[in-house]
């Protein structure tokens, strides 16, 4: 599979499924970043958060969701540990809105697939 992944230049773990389905069916391979894209899509058609900074949060989004040790400092509310952090800094955190704050983790845990 790892042979399959470098040929086909995914920059993810694909499925036997995936590699299936794009030599019979066509159907194209997403990229990490694009799967990404797909669920803050949905994540926005669900929650509507309306009028915020979107880009803000959908950095925060992917931040949340590729980067354990944000992760690990959103769960642990230690925000202190975002002033030094390369991935979201506070800067980042502070422009996305309080209750946008609270309701990725809880989405991302409880609808997205990680090991996708």
């Amino acid at each position: 599979m790892e042979k399959l992944r470098k040929a086909m230049q995914v920059d993810r773990k694909i499925s036997l499924r995936e590699v299936i389905e794009n030599i019979f069916w066509g159907n194209r391979i997403k990229q990490k970043d694009e799967l990404l894209d797909d669920e803050f899509d949905k994540f926005v058609s669900i929650y509507k958060p309306g009028d915020v900074d979107i880009l803000a949060l959908k950095y925060y989004f992917k931040a949340y969701l590729v980067d354990d040790k944000v992760k690990k400092i959103i769960d642990t509310q230690d925000y202190t540990e975002l002033y030094h952090n390369p991935t979201l800094s506070i800067d980042d955190f502070s422009k996305v809105d309080a209750r946008m704050r609270a309701v990725v983790p809880e989405y991302i845990n409880m609808y997205v697939k990680i090991n996708n």
